[in-house]
């Protein structure tokens, strides 16, 4: 009975402890979704790798290299999930995790020590993430700007007066198609569309008096107009043509005046950037080295932090899985050492006080009596204080030596973490070796049978052997026939006795067969009302805690 409630009691710690981790990975999958890990979701997929997954896919994030492939290699065995793991924590390592974590751990999927990392880790991704954000989007923004530039405003206007200023048709021939040379058609489109010519009669004189009259073809065209004269066309043509100088002759002027306001401009701006570079480059300089002192400053204090916390981390689970009265010795032990150091460091401060206090008594009966004074009871005391400090620290010595040991009691027993994670890999080497050890079975069997087959086949060709060598005799003579049906009748009764035996043999392997399954039968229904015990008293105890905390609730 006190077997059965143990077993019951450790069967339902262990049921306890799984609720705990089943919450505990329910959270790291949920933190690995807000992360962006949404292979988490896979039903399909083992805790391990989604674990590890996740575990990767943050330090891919972290830009640190780690030279794995979970796409391709999922369900792996356990070789090959501890030389995963063990890549891992050394890729952890390099990051200046704070948390300690092994690679068993991870294996074995010890959710305690896997939720603070993964944490940590998830944490560090996205602080990450958002720094390189930034900058992806700046080099995205300053690639587009180089390629793509938005108009100005000067762009704009250009492309406003150029739409203005196209060409419109204001004229149009009376008679079309026109004929005349091809001198002439161009022309005559040059002033339907408001353009003259380069060879007006206003802006160009004639060298020589080969040349065609402007006024010639301008008669020919008021012909072909109905509203437009010819004296109008010549004043609207002398009028423009006039214009035109005026503004081109204003534009060269103002274009040089501007040209060389620019340039000095220029220059006196060029000098202003340079002046103002020069003392952006030295409060850079400046800044730069202030900076890396501050990050070294930051880099050592981190340091002494982290390195705080892994020794209380360390601490810590050291004392989860050491028993209450060993603890309890050990914080009186720890009490003891630190009044002990106390004592120590207030004997050490009176020592130095009654040493001053001595030298100068010392000193003033010197300076009175100038004779030589016997010290002889002061090293008296001097010595039996040393003696006693001497004592002291032997036995704070003795303490430590104590407390040490007591520490390494304590770390050589396992948690209960590691208790279940051994649990798990013993049953997991049992299974295997009971595999093979049904394997190996079953080929014993197979070469035990193969044989007897063998040494049937071989019995039956000797005797068929021997029969036919015995008939070849009888046939030529040699025997009577009387012999060989005499000696094949002794042959045949050999048979029939081992058939027989052979016959009994089956019997006896078939009941023992039977006898087993029955056997088995039985063991399976214990085993059915095992596990139905163990189920209502969980059920029991479940209810028995609700009662006891309702209880507790109205007290």
């Amino acid at each position: 009975f006190a077997i059965t409630k143990l077993l019951s009691h450790y069967c339902f710690e262990i049921t306890m402890y799984k609720e705990e981790d089943g919450n505990k990975l329910q959270e790291i999958i949920s933190l690995l979704l807000a992360a962006g890990y949404f292979r988490a979701r896979i039903q399909t997929l083992t805790d391990f790798d989604k674990i590890v997954g996740g575990m990767a896919w943050c330090i891919e994030m972290c830009d640190f290299d780690i030279d794995i492939d979970l796409f391709f290699q999922e369900n792996l065995s356990i070789g090959q999930k501890i030389a995963l793991t063990e890549r891992i924590v050394a890729v952890i390592q390099q990051m200046n995790c704070p948390h300690r974590i092994e690679p068993h751990q991870i294996q074995g999927c010890d959710i305690d020590h896997i939720f603070p990392v993964l944490q940590w880790l998830v944490k560090k991704g996205i602080e990450f993430r958002s720094e390189h954000g930034d900058k992806i989007r700046s080099y995205s923004l300053y690639q587009y700007q180089s390629l793509f530039k938005q108009p100005n405003q000067k762009t704009l206007m250009f492309d406003e007066m150029v739409a203005k200023n196209l060409p419109k048709r204001q004229y149009r021939p009376k008679y079309f198609p026109y004929k005349g040379t091809q001198q002439e058609k161009v022309k005559s489109t040059l002033l339907e569309f408001g353009e003259f010519p380069v060879d007006h009669p206003s802006s160009v004189t004639p060298s020589d008096g080969h040349e065609e009259d402007p006024s010639i073809h301008l008669t020919h065209l008021s012909c072909q107009r109905e509203d437009l004269s010819r004296n109008i066309i010549n004043s609207i043509l002398e009028n423009e043509v006039a214009e035109i100088r005026e503004v081109t002759s204003k534009y060269s002027s103002e274009q040089n005046q501007n040209t060389e306001h620019v340039k000095m401009s220029i220059e006196n701006q060029l000098a202003r950037s340079k002046a103002k570079t020069e003392q952006l480059e030295k409060c850079i300089t400046e800044s730069k080295q202030q900076y890396k002192s501050l990050i070294a400053e930051h880099e050592d204090l981190q340091n002494q932090r982290e390195k705080v916390y892994y020794n209380l981390k360390e601490c810590q689970d050291k004392l989860k899985g050491v028993d209450a009265k060993k603890l309890k010795t050990l914080k009186s032990y720890i009490l003891k050492l630190g009044t002990l150091k106390e004592n120590e460091k207030e004997f050490r401060e009176h020592c130095y006080t009654e040493l001053e206090r001595w030298k100068l008594m010392i000193k003033e009966a010197r300076q009175k009596v100038p004779e030589i004074v016997d010290t002889s009871q002061f090293e008296a005391d001097l010595e039996k204080h040393e003696r006693l400090l001497v004592q002291k620290r032997i036995e704070l010595a003795k303490k430590s030596q104590e407390v040490f040991q007591l520490r390494q009691n304590i770390d050589e027993v396992p948690s209960r973490s590691e208790l279940y994670q051994y649990q798990q890999r013993f049953l997991e080497l049992y299974n295997m070796i009971s595999n093979k050890h049904r394997e190996t079975k079953q080929f014993y069997l197979t070469y035990n049978m193969l044989m007897e087959t063998q040494g049937y086949l071989s019995k039956e060709l000797s005797l068929l052997n021997s029969i036919l060598d015995n008939y070849n005799r009888t046939s030529k003579g040699e025997f009577s026939r009387e012999d060989f049906l005499f000696k094949f009748s002794d042959v045949n009764q050999l048979l029939k006795t081992n058939l027989g035996k052979l016959e009994d043999k089956n019997k006896r392997m078939n009941a023992q067969k039977a006898d087993l399954s029955d056997q088995y039968l039985q063991l399976l229904e214990v085993q059915r009302n095992y596990a139905r015990a163990i189920k209502n008293f969980t059920e029991e105890y479940q209810k028995n805690e609700m009662m006891l905390r309702k209880l507790n609730s109205k007290n």
